[in-house]
This record gives C-alpha cells, sequence and structure tokens, in this order.
C-alpha cells in the first residue's frame, strides 16, 4: 500500500482481507477514522456544558483531593 495510502484505501484493503460481515472487522473498523457511524444517536445522548453560564453557577460535583480518592481505593 505504500507511504500514500489514505484511510478509505486502508479500509477497503482491510474490508478486502478481513471480510467486512464479521464481528472481528466491527472491532476493528472501530478504531479507522473514516468509518461511518453505524449507530443514529440523538442529541439527547451527548452532555451538554453551559459555557456562557459556567461561572455564575456553582459546580454540580464534589472536588476531591487526588490522594484521597487513592488512598480510599487502595482501603478497598
Amino acid at each position: 500500500m505504500g507511504f500514500d495510502c489514505t484511510c478509505e484505501a486502508l479500509t477497503t484493503r482491510l474490508s478486502e482481507l478481513i471480510g467486512n460481515k464479521g464481528p472481528l472487522w466491527e472491532i476493528i473498523s472501530q478504531n479507522i477514522p473514516t468509518r461511518v457511524c453505524q449507530l443514529n444517536y440523538s442529541i439527547a445522548d451527548f452532555e451538554c456544558v453551559d459555557r456562557w453560564n459556567w461561572k455564575k453557577m456553582d459546580t454540580p460535583f464534589e472536588s476531591v483531593h487526588l490522594t484521597m480518592a487513592t488512598d480510599a481505593q487502595m482501603e478497598k
């Protein structure tokens, strides 16, 4: 394939070698950047961060020191 190989050419070649119907192809092709996503997602599936009001509101999460969090995990 050489140094001039594009993502599309790589996807096509791998698809020919592996076959594009099996579970192995599904796992491998998830990491190919040009693959078209087969699932339909709605906007509700993603989190939204309101950057305009970020400084006006309290953060909705707890601030914990990293050593406290890792020490708690070590004790378990």
